[in-house]
């Protein structure tokens, strides 16, 4: 496909996909689900040529400047959002740390934040009307953007959508919040000649053209709608409570009519399916009953929302501590970040996984403290260690850290309680030597005649 095209075709396979109206990723799909010789010619070009396929993508990936520009070679390369490559970036990250690149492991860390951020967007169920309203957002063109209203109209004509596009579609770049303005202006506009010809506009005409299916309740089918469209519980609740014809079967055909209007939309089906279970629920088990049921979830997925957004932003600190080592305010801020994961109400997240998380906390507190021993900061670097010990006292390494640091300050009898605990967890560590030799130096120049017995820390620790 033309410009954009990561690999060039060859010329016979080039000119079917030019004839077939092949322009980008999306007409790409079309034609090839429409046209099975053509789908089989073009999958055995690209699983010969799959190794420079994929270092060509990988260039572009690199060279990518701006979230829309990645999203660009999202849509022409969707591969680029599968596991596999995501893994190939982790790990190129990681040999770009061992190795000290710092400038490219940096710029790979902000490449693969994007991803991720492509990722979850993509992972996100739209409602409907969520989609419709994406879908005119993203038109080519004005006049495109004038045709979907004219496909989407029962979706696109409610004072709902465009609440949902004013509120919910935001940015912080000028060239999209103009265009973000002017498809806001279009709709309103759009909205405002389609309600002045027609008089019950909620309902798509597509409901009411088969003579197949049994008649539909205008008034009803707008509430249903509206119900569908709705994705605030109080607000939903109200619906049912107002409007108790939609707890009767008479939605029913109106739920007919909608599984046959959006049966190429896997999408919208399962919303509808997931409504008609609701409705169904309501009318045997009582509104109240399933409401209750489902604020409490998503209570509980509110908590998982929260603990999620608070984990990557520990991550993301750490991941920034790590590109400097010796960097102690972005060490501290990991284990801010961090011990707040471990109190409540965080740390009550269900199905939390409590262990592993102190594992991540324990090791960002070791970091820290060797910042600090680097920077001679001895008493601030062993209460990190200590911090380690207690979150992780199994860890021999933590153990021999603090030892160390104990030495420094002239804690020995501590110290040697340290290694004692430390040779206990691995006892072979060579560290251990090291410490042993140090503790004993240290006595040493401690001299016997300073106190027949072996002192606890110096008052250096104050």
């Amino acid at each position: 496909m033309r410009e954009n095209a990561p690999l060039e075709l060859p010329a016979d396979l080039q000119a079917r996909l030019d004839a077939a109206g092949v322009i980008d990723q999306a007409s790409l799909m079309t034609a090839l689900e429409s046209d099975p010789v053509l789908r089989a010619d073009f999958q055995a070009f690209i699983a010969t040529h799959q190794e420079q396929l994929f270092q060509l993508v990988w260039q572009a990936f690199v060279n990518v400047s701006s979230l829309e520009e990645l999203r660009e070679l999202a849509r022409q390369s969707p591969f680029v959002l599968e596991d596999q490559f995501v893994s190939t970036v982790e790990q190129e990250i990681e040999r770009m740390r061992e190795s000290g690149q710092s400038e490219a492991e940096k710029g790979l860390q902000q490449r693969l934040a994007g991803l991720q951020e492509l990722r979850r967007r993509a992972a996100v169920n739209l409602s409907p009307l969520e989609q419709a309203v994406m879908d005119f957002v993203q038109a080519e063109s004005d006049a495109e953007a004038q045709a979907l209203f004219q496909t989407q109209r029962t979706l696109l004509l409610p004072e709902l959508a465009q609440r949902t596009l004013e509120d919910r579609f935001r940015s912080d770049d000028p060239e999209i919040q103009q265009v973000l303005a002017g498809r806001i202006a279009l709709l309103r506009e759009l909205r405002t000649a389609a309600q002045a010809v027609d008089t019950s506009p909620h309902v798509d005409s597509a409901m009411k053209a088969d003579t197949d299916q049994p008649a539909v309740d205008t008034h009803l089918a707008n509430l249903l709608v509206a119900f569908l469209n709705t994705h605030d519980l109080t607000q939903m609740r109200r619906l049912l409570e107002h409007y108790p014809t939609l707890l009767s079967e008479a939605v029913e055909p109106v739920f007919g009519a909608l599984f046959q209007q959006y049966a190429e939309d896997a999408s919208a089906l399962q919303t509808l399916q997931d409504r008609q279970s609701l409705l169904a629920a309501c009318r045997t088990q009582g509104v109240e009953r399933v409401f209750e049921s489902l604020a409490h979830m998503g209570d509980r997925l509110a908590q998982v929302e929260r603990f999620e957004q608070a984990l990557n932003d520990f991550i993301d600190l750490r991941q920034t501590a790590l590109s400097n080592p010796n960097d102690i305010l972005s060490w501290q801020r990991a284990v801010d970040a961090g011990e707040a994961l471990l109190v409540p109400p965080l740390s009550e997240t269900p199905e939390l996984n409590l262990e592993a998380l102190q594992v991540e906390v324990a090791g960002t507190w070791n970091e820290l403290g060797n910042a600090l021993s680097a920077a001679s900061e001895h008493a601030a670097a062993l209460a990190a260690y200590e911090r380690a010990v207690a979150l992780q006292p199994e860890v021999g390494v933590w153990q021999r850290n603090r030892a160390g640091m104990l030495i420094a300050l002239g804690c020995l009898d501590e110290a040697t309680q340290s290694i004692t605990a430390a040779r206990k967890l691995e006892p072979d560590a060579p560290r251990l030597a090291e410490l042993e030799a140090e503790l004993a130096a240290a006595r040493g120049m401690r001299g016997e005649g300073e106190d027949a017995r072996t002192r606890g820390c110096d008052d250096a620790t104050t």
